[in-house]
């Protein structure tokens, strides 16, 4: 007899065709129904999954909370992890998704006394082949999807990570709400559905969730069974939990299954794109915050509380109807409101924090100080932009606090009527400044500009050449006909398609969530669609580069050159200005792209035709980097493309629709459709708005592993940080600190934290190799205990602390350990 397994649910949209407000009004009421409908029914079992309903709901009904710890109790209530508010799982960031289950589970964990288990991402587009990793990192045991499987997916399965790690998945193969007719066919139609269903399963059974979006209690369901006595023809009705359901089933015959479950509405990749950019903008910029007020923490000052306001407005818009970008114009509005305020909050922590360190500084010159900061673990040398007014009208030129002079370059220079200077725009080189730590310097008026030889980088009338590469452009706008790499010795592009940052148009008549076709809102399987940049039988594509409109070196320097368009191209109305910067210093190659959309239903993406043959295909994935196929995918912060020899990475900053087909690497930088049969949703065309895509390219010897691709990307979506500030020789910190290093290079540091007078750090593993971590904490600050942990804090394992404050620990490759350090400091 087959046994089908089911719980009573509703999903919740924080927002999707509605605002939030009338939203959670709805939910609101769904709760008190499914209370009391297990109240009415002996055998009625439910689940409440989302903080963003869970957190109003206890605020207006706080005579609730006991009843539902009571249905706890008696197993008729199952609080499962839905996350802060049920995000996408390849989008955010690593980082981000952690936060998204901790603070969940410690809100429910206070509120309720309780450990969800299961973590329940039953409407999300794909899963990213590292959630069992976070699963386990956060003590889930169970999780429940249904969206992105393959066509061999069984329902229950054991599901492995990168690193090893495993959880026990259950995939919905019709989704998590299957249409019913709530009269005497249901019974029927239910029966003839789960037959066909239990052809995926491994050990006989059915997991049923009845609901639905908003779905209020199906009653009906539950009496038809009840008359039935839970049976109906051949198969047995079992009215669940999640957690129940995991305890029953016999787990030594479940196959194993190591990968991803990508890619599904891939339009969802480039759809509101500026969602997308702010998304990984703000990560960045919130973990950066965190950092900062961590060391202010350290050295006296209070923990800024305002940092758990901003991450929850970033957790917020990362539900999977918002961050994805398909959902009406008013939501769009909002998002990009709450990313707004999230920003403000953000940038008065930063500058609170930077001025409470340089205010402590003890300058040894009386001249304007800048201190320029490294977010990173490791020592850095790389270029600092900065505004100075000279009091007296003359030059600046820039000093290092041991009297070395920095290379200068003057960007922009603005002169009044008596030929004084105003203002200087420059670029200085900070030379080895320090891990997760600053380095002083001094601006110094100077009647004379500085002189410095410009060997470094040559430019003429269609080239540009570095220590690193030569690069040729043609006289169509914002293209490279050449990246010549002098380390590998080749031209890493097609010389038969020499259009580098080439802007391809094509028609697009789908929808916010997929390219060409509208979406199919019950699909459930993952589907890898080629997407060529090239004419096909259904596309026609236009090129940025059909139009001569002329192209120069804007500017060059001893640290840079700028290549840019004379004037903005015209793309079948789309506006298009590219910036392509080279440098003498790192072998990047930086593009600023502006567009100016025009139109509707096309999408845009700019291409690198390669000259490399029959490569591998490697994408950065929250903590960690997996093989693909050809295909468009969702990718972190960077993809690349090698034949072992030799490669070409593409970094990008918040532009995940990654593709390479052909040999041509492209990045989905604008999708212009909408879903009007949903709801008011036109800003979806994107039209007359004016967007900025930043990206870069990486040539290497090797794979990417041997040059370190995650740690070039680090150093491009984290630049160093300059702050002026006045002399003080008063201080008490030096002119150059390291707060702490960490050792070998291919360990990122994803986030550092104080969380009840406890230093957290989280460390994750960037090549796949396993290896032992070393963190050097500055002696000025007295470690007392360190313990490796989970994501909630909870001790794992007590780590011994060297004499000169030194922390080391095994970590397996692509994976993540949590460090928690107490210290003897005195507050």
């Amino acid at each position: 007899m087959l046994k089908v397994y089911f719980v009573f649910h509703f999903h919740f949209d924080s927002e999707y065709r509605k605002p939030y407000e009338e939203y959670l009004k709805i939910g609101l009421e769904r709760i008190l129904e499914y209370i009391d409908a297990s109240k009415r029914f002996r055998d009625f079992k439910f689940v409440l999954d989302q903080i963003v309903l869970l957190e109003p709901f206890v605020e207006k009904f706080p005579e609730k909370v006991q009843e539902l710890k009571e249905l706890c109790d008696k197993n008729k209530l199952e609080i499962v992890c839905g996350m802060y508010a049920m995000s996408d799982t390849n989008l955010p960031s690593g980082e981000s998704l952690l936060r998204q289950i901790i603070y969940h589970k410690k809100w429910v964990r206070e509120k309720f006394g309780i450990e969800p288990k299961t973590l329940w991402m039953i409407d999300v587009f794909g899963q990213n082949a590292q959630m069992p990793l976070i699963c386990k990192h956060t003590g889930i045991d169970l999780y429940i999807f249904s969206r992105g499987a393959l066509r061999d997916t069984k329902q229950e399965f054991i599901w492995e990570a990168l690193d090893g790690s495993k959880v026990v998945a259950i995939w919905l193969p019709k989704g998590y709400d299957i249409p019913v007719f709530l009269d005497e066919r249901i019974l029927e139609y239910l029966y003839n559905t789960f037959r066909e269903i239990s052809q995926f399963s491994n050990v006989d059974i059915v997991f049923y969730t009845c609901g639905g979006d908003f779905a209020e209690p199906r009653i009906k369901i539950y009496e038809l069974l009840e008359e039935k006595g839970f049976k109906y023809r051949d198969m047995f009705f079992k009215p669940t939990l999640p957690a129940q359901l995991l305890k029953e089933l016999d787990t030594k015959k479940l196959s194993l299954y190591k990968g991803e479950f990508n890619p599904i509405f891939q339009g969802t990749y480039s759809s509101r794109i500026k969602i997308l950019q702010e998304n990984r903008r703000l990560e960045n910029k919130v973990v950066l915050a965190e950092k900062l007020s961590t060391l202010v923490w350290l050295l006296g000052d209070n923990y800024e509380e305002l940092l758990e306001e901003a991450w929850k407005k970033i957790l917020f818009n990362q539900f999977h109807d918002i961050i994805c970008g398909c959902h009406t114009d008013e939501v769009y509005d909002r998002t990009l409101k709450r990313y707004g305020e999230c920003d403000s909050i953000l940038t008065r922590i930063i500058q609170h924090k930077l001025r409470y360190i340089s205010g402590r500084i003890r300058t040894s010159r009386e001249n304007l100080g800048i201190i320029v900061f490294n977010s990173l673990p490791w020592s850095r040398t790389d270029i600092i932009e900065v505004e100075i007014a000279p009091k007296n009208g003359g030059f600046i030129k820039i000093l290092d606090y041991k009297g070395k002079e920095a290379i200068v370059q003057v960007v922009e220079k603005n002169i009044d009527n008596n030929g004084r200077i105003v203002k200087l725009k420059l670029l200085f080189l900070a030379e080895n400044v320090p891990p997760l730590g600053y380095k002083t310097y001094y601006a110094i008026e100077t009647d004379a500009q500085q002189s410095i030889s410009n060997d470094n980088i040559k430019c003429s009338e269609n080239l540009v050449e570095t220590p690193y590469h030569i690069v040729e452009f043609p006289s169509y706008g914002g293209i490279l006909s050449k990246i010549y790499d002098k380390n590998v010795g080749v031209n890493f592009i097609d010389e038969n398609l020499p259009w580098a940052n080439n802007i391809v148009w094509e028609k697009d008549n789908g929808d916010l969530y997929e390219y060409e076709v509208k979406c199919l809102p019950m699909k459930m399987y993952s589907e890898v669609k080629r997407y060529p940049a090239k004419d096909a039988d259904n596309i026609t594509i236009f090129h940025s580069r059909n139009e001569v409109i002329g192209t120069f070196v804007k500017e060059s320097g001893p640290l840079r050159a700028t290549i840019e368009a004379a004037s903005w191209s015209d793309l079948r109305g789309v506006r298009i200005n590219s910036k392509i910067m080279v440098y003498s210093f790192t072998p990047r190659i930086d593009f600023k792209t502006k567009i100016i959309p025009s139109g509707r239903n096309y999408r845009l993406r700019v291409i690198f035709p390669t000259s490399i043959r029959n490569g591998e295909i490697w994408n950065e994935i929250p903590f960690g980097a997996i093989k693909r196929s050809e295909g468009e995918y969702p990718a972190q912060n960077w993809i690349d493309y090698t034949d072992g020899e030799k490669g070409i990475a593409l970094l990008n900053k918040g532009i995940p629709g990654n593709n390479i087909v052909d040999n041509t690497l492209a990045l989905s930088i604008l999708k212009s459709t909408s879903f009007q049969y949903k709801g008011e949703s036109r800003k979806g065309f994107e039209e007359n708005s004016i967007h900025e895509f930043e990206y870069s390219i990486i040539t290497h010897k090797g794979d990417w592993r041997r040059a370190n691709i995650p740690k070039l990307a680090q150093e491009y979506i984290r630049p160093l940080i300059a702050y002026k500030f006045k002399p003080n020789k008063n201080g008490e910190l030096p002119e150059e600190f390291s707060f702490l290093e960490i050792k070998p290079d291919n360990i990122i540091l994803t986030a550092m934290y104080v969380e009840n007078e406890r230093i957290y750090l989280r460390v994750n593993e960037t090549h796949g190799r396993d290896c032992t971590v070393t963190i050097k904490v500055n002696p000025k600050f007295n470690l007392k205990e360190a313990w490796l942990v989970n994501a909630l804090g909870e001790k794992k394992k007590r780590i011994t602390i060297t004499k000169d404050n030194r922390i080391e620990f095994k970590i397996r490759g692509f994976s993540i350990r949590t460090l928690q350090i107490s210290t003897n400091l005195e507050r």
